[in-house]
């Protein structure tokens, strides 16, 4: 895989007024969201594809402005036309660094009509730039109505009705970003009955038409070094890693939702074994399961001077142990990061070999001990950035 120059994770935001030459105002104050720990599963990995993902710059109609925002850390940037027809007095970008930390980009775009009252006659957009599995994708064409006349593949999770406001996500090609796609999500609302509803339909047809996404030559998943760095900045994955005697190549992977670092390798007994790099859990998960008092699902583990929790899950004929170590605790705050251990292929452990293991308490600890070996072994070479 091709190393990045390191640059510090920031996202340039540019926007300019093609057609009236005005610089709007700009701001990277951080804002609040709602945060959800999104769904993981495990693909295999590839080399990562930088191409472009369209050839032509789609035309800026009259009346309309080009957007721009742009994602260092993925690598992507975003383009797309914006009504500004004069009826807005300035609009404005927000940066929402809060979902950095997860490995995505959120943008909070706004047109408006008053100064004074910017969140009143205005128009405002959310932008969600997003790495996918391409069963993400699959699934959301098969279960939502497709989004006619774009530049991409897309789909609507909420049309355009009686009222201005509407949800809708572009994907690129399939494996056009290292095994998934780069998903833009737009969320977008016009407040207040000035606008009327054709209006309305008028400028997000003129947005999916107009939009383009870039994925870039450079990004922020590898260091100058050629490690991993999470995207929360709290952990380095290196680059090679080695477990049980043998060195292993690191990769970056998209599991569902995000990039991941992941290696892959064959144990003893033939089995196939992935270890990935899942970021940070939320912040008081380990205590959470602790109060739970679930010895089949969660149980305690301690790795030189962290400890944490051990998750075990037996699904699609393999067995996943997803580990979460508390790095530090300041109140009831945790810093901790979590890594997915998957022995086993999909579909190569029958239910009735999960049931001899776990249903046999010799077998199970025998079990246990062998994977958190290699668990072990794994998290000691991670660097914590303190």
């Amino acid at each position: 895989m091709k190393k990045f120059a390191a640059t510090a994770l920031v996202l340039a935001m540019a926007l300019s007024f093609a057609a009236c030459g005005k610089k709007p105002e700009a701001t990277t104050e951080e804002t609040e969201a709602t945060v959800t720990e999104s769904t993981k599963e495990t693909t295999e990995s590839s080399e990562t594809t930088e191409e472009t993902t369209a050839e032509t710059t789609p035309a800026i109609p009259d009346g309309y402005s080009l957007v721009e925002v742009k994602s260092e850390y993925l690598g992507v940037n975003v383009s797309f036309a914006a009504l500004d027809d004069g009826r807005f007095a300035g609009s404005s970008i927000e940066h929402n660094k809060n979902t950095d930390q997860y490995g995505r980009t959120e943008f909070y775009v706004n047109f408006y009509e008053d100064e004074a009252s910017q969140n009143k006659n205005d128009v405002k957009y959310t932008i969600r730039i997003w790495a996918r599995s391409d069963s993400y994708v699959d699934d959301q064409i098969k279960r939502y109505a497709a989004v006619e006349g774009a530049n991409y593949v897309g789909v609507w999770s909420s049309q355009i009705d009686e009222k201005t406001k509407c949800h809708y996500e572009l994907y690129t090609d399939s494996n056009t970003y290292l095994d998934g796609r780069i998903v833009v999500e737009v969320d977008m609302y016009a407040y207040g009955s000035w606008m009327p509803i054709d209006d309305y339909k008028t400028l997000v047809d003129t947005m999916i038409k107009t939009m383009k996404i870039d994925i870039l030559d450079t990004n922020n998943l590898i260091d100058a070094d050629g490690n991993f760095p999470s995207a929360s900045g709290v952990f380095t994955v290196p680059s090679k890693i080695t477990i049980d005697g043998k060195e292993y190549e690191t990769a970056v992977t998209v599991p569902y939702s995000a990039p991941h670092a992941q290696i892959k390798f064959t144990d003893a007994d033939g089995k196939e074994i992935t270890i990935r790099e899942d970021g940070q859990n939320v912040a008081k998960y380990v205590s959470s399961r602790r109060e739970l008092n679930d010895p089949e699902r969660y149980r305690e583990v301690k790795f030189g001077d962290y400890s944490g929790i051990c998750e075990k899950t037996t699904n699609n004929g393999c067995i996943k142990y997803e580990y979460t170590l508390v790095y530090a605790v300041e109140g009831s705050k945790e810093t901790n990061m979590t890594f997915v251990l998957t022995y086993g292929a999909p579909k190569s452990i029958s239910s009735d070999e999960i049931k001899a293991i776990y249903g046999d308490k010799d077998k199970t600890a025998e079990m246990n001990k062998k994977l958190d070996a290699y668990a072990e072994e794994y998290f000691k070479q991670l660097v914590y950035n303190k």
